[in-house]
């Protein structure tokens, strides 16, 4: 099974290809020939920000898979320092200050997935291109 932020990868690189080929069908097949300014316009801001989306979704995926491979290698070399410890005290030490800076690291504040970001400014150049060729 997949987890969260992977089926979210495949939502939004879903979601952006159904807005491209749509804003394309309506920009080459339903527009008058007389295509407004601003629909060309929003034609390539869209299609832009779906390659930047596209591209950043597929670097931050990869950057969570490369962050938790190193985690996972940091909690094993972590492991394999405690059993070569041999004094009992120096291993108690230890574990009070992992506890404290367990509690230091929570203390931080929650980072934004920019990939949200890009799917909301997506959605509403999507619904600023649909009312400027009159489509709503």
């Amino acid at each position: 099974m997949k987890d969260p932020p992977e089926k979210f990868n495949l939502f939004f690189q879903g979601f952006s290809i159904l807005i491209a080929i749509i804003v394309t069908y309506y920009q080459l097949y339903q527009i008058d020939k007389e295509q407004t300014t601003q629909a060309m316009f929003l034609f390539g801001i869209i299609i832009g920000i779906f390659l930047i989306g596209l591209i950043l979704s597929f670097t931050y995926s990869k950057y969570k898979e490369i962050r938790g491979e190193l985690k996972e290698n940091r909690i094993k070399m972590e492991d394999i320092q405690k059993e070569l410890r041999y004094e009992k005290r120096i291993n108690e030490l230890d574990k009070r200050i992992g506890v404290l800076e367990a509690f230091k690291k929570d203390k931080k504040g929650q980072t934004i997935d920019p990939r949200w970001v890009i799917l909301v400014i997506l959605i509403i150049l999507f619904y600023m291109y649909l009312k400027s060729i009159k489509v709503i």
